[in-house]
């Protein structure tokens, strides 16, 4: 039989080691629960900086917004993962101790606290990391609107200001937009500033940070760029409009100066006298000399035109101007061909009223030396020469006179026209030296007739001379000793004949015989000699009378009427 003492406490020891052993399990669990639970809050702290890390990794202003976005949800994704991870843990560790009736160890407490904490902050951070993206976003968005609002306003304002096809007018329009606009511009101009600024300061893209600093330099150089310019613009645009001014009042008074010059020119050109034709001709070289005016102002003009277009368009400047200058050169070439023709027919009026008072003057000094009893004292032929000298320059005076009316006829033509005084004077001339040659025709035919009749004297002169020489020869040949009236030849060889006996005969027979030879000859002689000297006194009376007759016809200057014996 059992001891019931033994077995009590036998129970209660058994009871007692069951207790232990399941203190023991519990403990062996509860050890292996918060080496595990260590492990845990390890690993989900290691979780939650790795998030941290990767959340203050991002790159929010990164010029790929799409990357950025991409990033940004992975990392949000992570984070939420790793908070949801870490609140799951602390919750249950709560409920396992809740359970379990016991409450948290501090140590523990104090790690899902500090885990707690820790996940809240991440999952705060990234709410802010996404509110900061947004906010990167916005800011690229508006620093790239407004950089290309600025720019694209800048390129339309430079073109507007450097633009020269548009009047000055219009310009000043726009330059009066533009500088009501660029208020507004350098508004957005430092904005865009205060967003690249930012974007410089939280990109890690040097490339990119480097990019932004030189697009806000260039622009806000490119800005005050355009205000020069536009102050510039200004001050250009107002001599441009003054220049436009000046060029209308030049264009004016250069047509009031073609409209008076045309009507200068429209009117007749009508001369009585050279002295009239003479002050036409000096009213044209006023008006010629006056286009050096007209040269000027559209010298002017075209200098002012120039002004114009170095700043902006000339407008229908250029066609008045054309237009004009075409008016001015036809004006100024219209007055300058009038002007040489009056100068050429004031030239030949003068030359032809020169040749006329020269033909006159030759006329009465011809008449005159004509009349003068010197020039009758001179010879016939001299006389008949003079007159054929006087018809010959007749005939030149009146091809001068008639070459000087039809030279100064060129010129009466058009609008230029003279009255008749000249054509009569000319007319008057002709008709006197019609006269003169008249008269000296008649002379010359009176003085060929005298020539004539001297010239049939001294031809019978002549004839009758050369009669006188044969009958003087006949004379010598008579009184000659050795004359023979029939034959000469053998008269002479008697003669020899004879000479040669009495050197050969006897002195007494000779002498007789020389002596009634010579008797002979002498009485021969005598009578031939006779006949011969009364031949040459006849031809010696015919000669003298003719030139009696050629001194008369030399006096008297006009020709015989009764002819002499040319017997």
């Amino acid at each position: 039989m059992t001891n019931p003492g033994i077995d009590v406490r036998v129970f209660v020891c058994c009871r007692l080691v069951e207790s232990l052993r399941g203190k023991l399990t519990w403990l062996s669990g509860e050890a292996a629960f918060v080496e595990h639970l260590e492990a845990q809050l390890d690993d989900a702290t290691r979780a939650l900086r790795h998030a941290a890390a990767d959340t203050a990794a991002l790159d929010l202003y990164h010029h790929d917004h799409a990357a950025v976005q991409d990033k940004l949800q992975s990392v949000a994704l992570r984070v939420n993962q790793t908070a949801s991870e870490a609140k799951h843990l602390i919750g249950r560790t709560k409920s396992h101790y809740i359970t379990e009736g016991r409450s948290l160890p501090q140590d523990v407490a104090c790690q899902l606290s500090s885990l707690e904490l820790e996940a809240e902050s991440l999952v705060a951070k990234m709410e802010d990391e996404h509110q900061e993206a947004k906010r990167a976003r916005t800011i690229r968005f508006e620093y790239s609107r407004d950089v290309e609002s600025v720019q694209a306003w800048i390129q339309a304002a430079e073109a507007k200001v450097q633009d020269k096809s548009v009047e000055p007018h219009k310009l000043k329009e726009f330059l009066q937009e533009i500088h009501c606009e660029i208020g507004s511009v350098t508004d957005q101009l430092e904005r865009l500033t205060r967003h690249g600024h930012m974007i410089c300061q939280r990109t890690s893209n040097q490339g990119e940070r480097e990019l932004v600093a030189t697009t806000i330099t260039s622009l806000t150089e490119q800005l005050q760029q355009v205000k020069n310019w536009l102050e510039d613009k200004k001050a250009q645009v107002g001599d441009s409009l003054e220049s436009w001014q000046l060029f209308i009042q030049l264009y004016n008074s250069l047509r009031s100066w073609v409209e008076r010059h045309r009507n200068f020119l429209s009117e007749s050109l009508k001369f009585a006298t050279l002295p009239e034709a003479r002050g036409k001709l000096q009213e044209y070289a006023v008006a010629v000399k006056d286009c050096k005016w007209a040269n000027k102002q559209a010298a002017e003009m075209t200098a002012e035109l120039a002004k114009i277009g170095q700043c902006s368009d000339v407008g229908p400047l250029t066609d008045k101007q054309a237009v004009m200058e075409q008016e001015k050169a036809e004006v100024e070439s219209s007055l300058k061909e009038v002007m040489a023709l009056l100068q050429e027919m004031a030239e030949e009026w003068e030359q032809c009223e020169r040749k006329s008072k020269d033909v006159a003057g030759w006329i009465e000094k011809t008449r005159q030396s004509l009349d003068n009893p010197q020039n009758k004292k001179r010879s016939l032929r001299d006389q008949l020469a003079s007159r054929e000298k006087v018809l010959a320059d007749v005939s030149i005076q009146k091809t001068k006179l008639v070459m000087a009316m039809e030279k100064l006829q060129v010129h009466f033509r058009d609008r230029m026209c003279a009255e008749a005084q000249v054509s009569h004077e000319n007319e008057q001339l002709q008709r006197r030296l019609g006269e003169l040659q008249v008269a000296v025709k008649g002379d010359c035919r009176t003085l060929e007739a005298c020539v004539h009749q001297m010239d049939a004297y001294q031809q019978e002169i002549h004839r009758l001379r050369q009669q006188m020489v044969g009958v003087e020869q006949q004379l010598r040949i008579v009184s000659s000793p050795t004359y023979s009236p029939r034959d000469r030849d053998k008269a002479v060889a008697e003669q020899n004949r004879c000479m040669y006996r009495w050197l050969c005969a006897e002195p007494r027979d000779s002498l007789r015989r020389h002596h009634a030879v010579r008797q002979a000859v002498l009485r021969r002689r005598s009578r031939g000699s006779e006949a011969c000297r009364e031949r040459i006194k006849a031809i010696q009376c015919k000669i003298s009378a003719r030139n009696e007759r050629i001194k008369l016809l030399n006096q008297r200057g006009t020709p015989d009427t009764a002819a002499l014996d040319t017997s």
